[in-house]
């Protein structure tokens, strides 16, 4: 199926005017984010008038709704209530550090070439000649040889291939509930604390003027929230000041390496990178000393929504 009709129609929506003075009707795709698709036929039906009509554009995709615009609208409403109702939120981010190295190595070469067996270049064509007792003589075709070019001459043959080498791996996995953050350790204690102290100096998460540490961990806090069909996660890095003589540990977030993460329905896995993370952060937030300057940085989100119960009455 051509997608250009569909296209058109999510962007402009087609607009009819019925006779006889009524309402204007229009078609509009609207969002159903991580709803179940049980939840969403019987609410948007409610919400139509007898004419109007609605299907789904994919399976994981939006609903298109042809009715009135107050009854679009109202479908909208409905579906924004039922994404309000109880729900999970299984998360996991993968954190990935490596150091890309550059390798060239010769193209592999034909059998003449490696073993420098020569390849006629052209032949002369056979030849008869007549001689005076009435015999001919036969001259047969003659090949002919460039110079043979030596092994390995060929500089500008090779195959250039990137590899991923050192890589350091970290996993992080939550179930949250919507609208409720949770903090997820990453290292429990960091063993280098002038190296995190500066990191939290570098963001402006602290001053000179912080009380020294005598301990100090890592984790993240993520939450959760639905808008507009897609799901927000949001991950913010913190570390975590051992308490003294009892008192509850402090946290400190690292706000310049926050990011909110857009999810969508049928696309639950993103890939990219913590804004302003370079390698301080990784040795010291991940607890991978051994990370080298210059490594480039992946981190993969995967998630999903899981309705808890029936839909709300």
């Amino acid at each position: 199926m051509n997608a250009l009709p569909l296209l058109l129609a999510s962007a402009l929506c087609s607009l009819t005017v019925a006779g006889n003075g009524a309402a204007p009707v229009r078609t509009e795709d609207v969002q159903v984010g991580f709803l179940p698709l049980g939840w969403v036929a019987p609410a948007v039906r409610k919400a139509l008038s007898p004419q109007g009509t609605f299907r789904y554009v994919s399976v994981d995709g939006p609903v298109r709704i042809t009715d009135t615009p107050a009854n679009i609208e109202a479908a909208r409403r409905v579906l924004t209530q039922l994404e309000m109702a109880p729900a999970l939120v299984p998360v996991e981010l993968n954190f990935l550090t490596f150091t890309e190295r550059t390798v060239r190595r010769p193209a592999p070469r034909t059998p003449s070439e490696e073993t420098g067996i020569p390849v006629p270049s052209r032949y002369d064509p056979p030849r008869i000649i007549a001689n005076g007792s009435g015999g001919v003589t036969v001259i047969p075709s003659t090949p002919h040889f460039d110079r043979p070019r030596p092994v390995g001459s060929d500089v500008g043959s090779e195959i250039v291939e990137r590899r991923q080498e050192n890589a350091v791996a970290r996993r992080v996995s939550a179930s949250l509930v919507v609208g409720k953050p949770v903090d997820v350790p990453v290292v429990r204690e960091v063993t280098d604390i002038g190296a995190l102290r500066a990191l939290a100096l570098k963001s402006h998460a602290i001053d000179n003027s912080e009380p020294a540490w005598s301990a100090a961990g890592t984790e993240l806090r993520l939450s959760a929230e639905l808008a507009g069909g897609a799901l927000i996660l949001n991950i913010t890095p913190q570390i975590v000041i051992a308490g003294v003589q009892g008192e509850a540990p402090r946290r400190i977030p690292l706000l310049s390496y926050a990011a909110a993460v857009p999810i969508i329905r049928g696309k639950p896995a993103v890939t990219g990178a913590l804004k302003n993370a370079g390698v301080l952060f990784y040795r010291t937030f991940l607890g991978a000393p051994q990370i080298e300057d210059g490594a480039a940085t992946a981190l993969k989100v995967a998630a999903s929504v899981n309705y808890v119960g029936g839909p709300p009455r």
